[in-house]
């Protein structure tokens, strides 16, 4: 080894180690927002006797809610618990990493992981948590164990590997395939090599039953299996169709801008010097793949949806490119370059991003603040949020307050087009509404695609005429400072509407 090679070596996990730093510094006091406030939503409802999928109206799979459940046991329920589990998810991602890397290059392994940490915390609190974070983390630990029954000849660590991975495709179906993949190339190398494949087999089957079970469990559990079943092959290929991005815009959102500089490294190493070629090559690629088609199938191009491929990307490249650093010639130059530009260049940008995140979300707190002048005590199973992700839910959450019926967001009541699965979502929504009208309606202007704006409820008259006849305009609230100290968020200004029922006396 080179006399500056382990300098840099040591100058490059310290390096690492303070951006970390600085990103839980930084993140510590991010708000609950977005995304998760539904799945912490409808845990507090389903703590609250309510039945999931049907009598919660969501589109998410078991999975989703489940680990949601166990992380608010062992977390709390509080925002800063809600950080905790966000970075424990990293945490755990780069050790899966060094494992996976240990037999190249351990170093290869803590640089990516810290690199999938940081890339993952430049998108703000908006995608802390996310589902797609746990299961890239999910299938990252399966390849951990997988890698490690067949080096170690373990077959218990499959089990492990098949739970972990069946799992991942509870929360999303489109990683279902990933696993099976993994399993056939670990199967073929051991066969190779004359080990008795039956111990492995019946592992990597019990660990998949046990995934299946604990699913069946939880919707039986709740009466809530016909009730999934018609979320699975209803609500979920509908939600599929809408607001899809175009073909250049996938593309271009594949990887994050900076992650395309480094790959492009990673790819210029491979005319030089070829790290590797062995089934674990081969698993790293399908995983490249398989976060390809979780991407590609969601097709909506959210930065979330890209965690996997990010993953396993980050991880071929620098194990690719660590390991070309120690080659001579133009493959060490083209592998310190790469690196130089990951450390100096990308690692930076991630850090800075972090920084540009408000640790207050206003929308949620004042809208707390409104729905506490008119009194929690009176709001329970009297409010309603018509609101997609900006943050009545969390209000709620943080109120502990339960609203008047099971729908979750207006994902499937604003939209524009007239498909029955809209129409039955509007039907049911309307007559709990009109059976016993709640108190309090909040209104966003968050439509699912398109400009934010309030005449969304125009896409569902029947509710229009409910809001003019029935209740009364009380609070207008906008946002704009929000949307600016929240990149990730639109452009244009959230808001909010609250409106009360006409029929209430509000001095009481």
């Amino acid at each position: 080894m080179n006399s500056w090679i382990k300098p840099a070596r040591i100058a490059t996990v310290a390096l690492f180690s303070i951006a970390l730093a600085a990103y839980v510094y930084l993140s510590w006091h991010w708000p609950l927002m977005h995304d998760m406030q539904v799945l912490h939503y409808v845990s507090f409802l389903i703590d609250k006797g309510w039945a999931p999928y049907r009598e919660i109206l969501d589109m998410n799979m078991p999975g989703a809610y489940l680990f949601e459940r166990w992380a608010l046991y062992l977390y709390g329920s509080s925002d800063l618990g809600w950080r905790f589990y966000d970075l424990t998810l990293s945490a755990v991602g780069i050790v899966a990493m060094v494992v996976i890397a240990r037999p190249y290059d351990w170093l290869a392994g803590f640089v990516a992981g810290a690199t999938f940490a940081l890339v993952h915390g430049a998108d703000g609190p908006m995608d802390a948590g996310q589902r797609d974070q746990l299961m890239a983390v999910l299938l990252l630990v399966a390849y951990a164990l997988c890698f490690q029954a067949v080096r170690r000849r373990v077959p218990m660590l499959l089990g492990i590997a098949a739970l972990c991975s069946g799992m991942a495709a509870s929360i999303k179906p489109t990683l279902v395939f990933a696993s099976p993949v993994l399993f056939l190339l670990a199967l073929l190398r051991l066969r190779r090599e004359a080990v008795k494949l039956t111990p492995y087999v019946l592992w990597i089957l019990t660990g998949w039953f046990i995934s299946v079970g604990v699913v069946l469990w939880f919707l039986l559990s709740h009466g809530s299996l016909q009730a999934f079943i018609y979320d699975l092959t209803v609500i979920i290929p509908h939600y599929a169709t809408i607001a899809g991005a175009t073909w250049p815009e996938m593309l271009r959102t594949t990887l994050p801008r900076p992650l395309f500089v480094y790959i492009a490294f990673a790819l210029a190493s491979l005319f030089t010097y070829r790290a590797w070629s062995n089934w674990e090559h081969a698993a790293l690629l399908c995983g490249i793949a398989f976060g390809l088609i979780n991407f590609y199938g969601q097709h909506k191009g959210f930065g979330q949806h890209r965690y996997t491929t990010n993953a396993f990307v980050i991880l071929w490249a620098t194990i690719q490119l660590m390991m070309a650093l120690r080659q001579p010639g133009l493959a060490r130059w083209i592998a310190a370059t790469g690196l130089l530009y990951l450390t100096a260049v990308n690692t930076p940008n991630d850090v800075i991003w972090i920084r540009r995140y408000a640790s207050v979300d206003q929308f949620t707190s004042y809208l707390e603040g409104d729905l506490r002048s008119i009194g929690p005590a009176k709001l329970q199973r009297s409010v309603q949020c018509l609101d997609l992700v900006d943050g009545c839910l969390t209000a709620l959450y943080h109120l502990k307050i339960v609203q008047s019926n099971g729908s979750t967001g207006d994902l499937l009541l604003f939209l524009p087009q007239h498909y029955w699965v809209v129409e039955n979502a509007r039907a049911t929504f309307l007559s709990d509404i009109q059976r016993r009208p709640p108190r309090v309606i909040v209104l966003s202007n968050a439509p699912f695609q398109g400009a934010r704006t309030f005449g969304i409820v125009s896409a569902f008259p029947q509710m229009a005429d409910v809001l003019a006849r029935q209740y009364i305009l009380t609070t207008q609230r906008e946002f704009c400072e929000a949307a600016a100290s929240h990149p990730g968020l639109d452009s244009n200004c959230p808001a909010y509407r609250i409106y009360q029922l006409k029929t209430v006396d509000r001095g009481r």
